[in-house]
């Protein structure tokens, strides 16, 4: 049966906007009838700007008169991969009472192509970390355009093209892979010391004590590779452990899937065996997953 429902799209701004007045009429006709309904609220098609802020502020207000007024709230951003690499914060300072569902779209309309390439998957990717840091407020995570003929492009990256007769994955279907497939039930606390701000990475650690594994996700989108030392007194003690290294690379950041070359840029998956845990060497222009099984 149906258990969730989005109420209105991201394009309600307007000179009269009536959207959360409306919301507030549907959440009250809706639990009516079905009070199990979660609902999803929109905060625009940016929730950094006024609007957003404003919208995010409506719903928290109703939320504490009435816990089921929204279950999350839609946050919809046009950005570019440099504002997704340099706000690694931007999570953090959304009210803590509300939980959120997170889309974003690139903003390249200049060049549309570029949007497939690995360098905007690796944007992408970086970007994620700050929803794996920020779970306790980002429930869901979603992502538009999903699929796409190779000759329509009004919004990028899409995660999937094809033509009449052949389909594959652009790099962002495999960020997306990688994140969904490697999912673990603790985030946790970490952080990489760098020796050049201009050497930026982007990583989380995530654990699962059922599985007995930690899950290593880093992401350099610079041109040198980087070696990571590992320090860790309670985690990562001497023992067998078993390593899965899974690795979305290429030697240009301008390279991208194509019909022709499909498996230009796809994930690589090697494992070895180590007695200890200090260090991970990071390819440049990469997106490095190390599952590490003790």
């Amino acid at each position: 049966p149906l258990h969730m429902l989005k109420i209105g799209n991201d394009a309600h701004e307007t000179n009269h906007p009536e959207y959360l007045e409306r919301y507030a009429m549907f959440e009250k006709a809706i639990h009516t009838w079905y009070p199990h309904m979660k609902l999803i609220g929109s905060a625009g098609s940016s929730f950094t700007n006024e609007y957003g802020r404003k919208a995010i502020e409506f719903f928290r207000e109703n939320q504490v008169k009435n816990p089921n007024f929204v279950y999350a709230i839609d946050l919809n951003q046009l950005i570019s991969r440099e504002w997704r690499l340099n706000n690694q914060d931007i999570f953090a300072k959304l009210p803590k009472e509300l939980q959120y569902s997170f889309c974003a779209y690139t903003d390249n309309e200049n060049d549309r192509s570029a949007s497939n390439t690995l360098a905007e998957a690796l944007g992408m990717a970086g970007y994620m970390t700050n929803l794996e840091k920020n779970a306790d407020v980002i429930c869901m995570a979603n992502h538009c355009p999903v699929i796409g003929r190779v000759d329509y492009n009004p919004l990028t990256p899409y995660l999937i093209r094809f033509d009449d007769t052949d389909v594959f994955g652009t790099p962002a279907y495999y960020v997306m892979q990688m994140y969904a497939g490697k999912q673990q039930d603790y985030t946790l606390q970490s952080e990489i010391r760098e020796d050049s701000t201009d050497q930026r990475v982007y990583h989380t650690v995530t654990y699962s004590p059922t599985g007995n594994t930690v899950s290593i996700k880093i992401i350099n989108p610079n041109a040198d590779a980087c070696t990571i030392r590992i320090d860790s007194d309670n985690l990562l003690r001497r023992g067998d452990y078993r390593i899965i290294q899974t690795i979305l690379t290429a030697a240009d950041a301008a390279a991208q899937n194509t019909l022709e070359h499909p498996n230009t840029v796809i994930p690589v998956t090697d494992s070895y065996d180590a007695d200890e845990v200090r260090e991970l060497v990071v390819k440049p222009y990469s997106f490095t997953l190390f599952q590490i099984e003790m």
